[in-house]
């Protein structure tokens, strides 16, 4: 096997423990520490490479980005719905905080499955 799949295979193997880690919920917060982890990482290895494999690394970049960003907004939006359930608009929130955290991981987890990056907006 080459580099380039080695790296390959080996990146998408830590990219599905993440996805695993944020549907079950509760160890999300040690797939967020795998996520800022990786973006060190890729920060640095996209100085590194070149052509074939800079593709790769900002594909997983994408991708631990779109988690990472899931991650920090369920927090916030999850805070608010816990701050505001007192005035009932808090579950309403706390429902959409949910539907959106699912949709996201969907979503990310489509596109791996397709071997495509995720939309990631700078």
């Amino acid at each position: 096997m080459s580099t380039y799949q080695e790296f390959q295979e080996s990146q998408k193997r830590i990219l599905w423990s993440t996805y695993i880690l944020y549907i079950l919920l509760f160890p999300a917060i040690l797939g967020f520490v795998i996520n800022i982890k990786m973006l060190y990482k890729y920060r640095r290895l996209s100085k590194e490479y070149e052509s074939q494999m800079a593709d790769l690394v900002t594909m997983f970049w994408g991708h631990h980005l779109w988690l990472f960003r899931t991650f920090i907004i369920t927090v916030c939006f999850g805070m608010a719905a816990i701050g505001t359930i007192y005035y009932a608009v808090g579950y309403v929130m706390a429902m959409g905080v949910i539907i959106w955290w699912f949709y996201r991981i969907i979503r990310g987890i489509k596109a791996l499955l397709e071997f495509h990056p995720v939309p990631v907006w700078q």
